[in-house]
């Protein structure tokens, strides 16, 4: 789940907006300013809903794929006999190891900036 850090976003009031759809516009002229005000914070707020969701789906694969993955990759180069370990197998499978690391750091990083943009589009329909 997205945790929420602070609250120290502040949306730029000249920003424009890409057109809303139809179905979110809003539909009375007399509340034009207030309906569309709402509508684009329904809009966040299902855009943050859509975030969630793929975060969760990041961390899904992070911890149940791929780490899982790499610890069966890291455990059977570790089950090698040393003279294996030193060949060439045994360098190609520290290297997929590796390359597997670095794979779960991007995602840790992607899942940290997921976060943070939640927090800013929170913060931003509190407003």
């Amino acid at each position: 789940m997205i945790r929420i850090l602070s609250n120290s976003f502040k949306p730029d009031p000249g920003r424009r907006y890409p057109e809303l759809p139809d179905a979110v516009a809003g539909t009375s002229p007399e509340k034009e300013g207030i309906t569309m005000n709402n509508a684009r914070r329904k809009w966040l707020r299902s855009i943050v809903e859509k975030l969630e969701t793929v975060h969760t789906n990041l961390e899904t694969i992070k911890e149940e794929d791929l780490d899982s993955l790499r610890d069966e990759e890291q455990e059977a180069y570790d089950n090698l006999p040393c003279g294996i370990q030193e060949s060439d197998r045994g360098c190609r499978m520290e290297e997929v190891i590796s390359e597997m690391e670095d794979a779960l750091a991007s995602l840790e990083y992607a899942m940290d900036s997921l976060n943070e943009a939640c927090e800013y589009l929170i913060s931003a329909t509190e407003q």
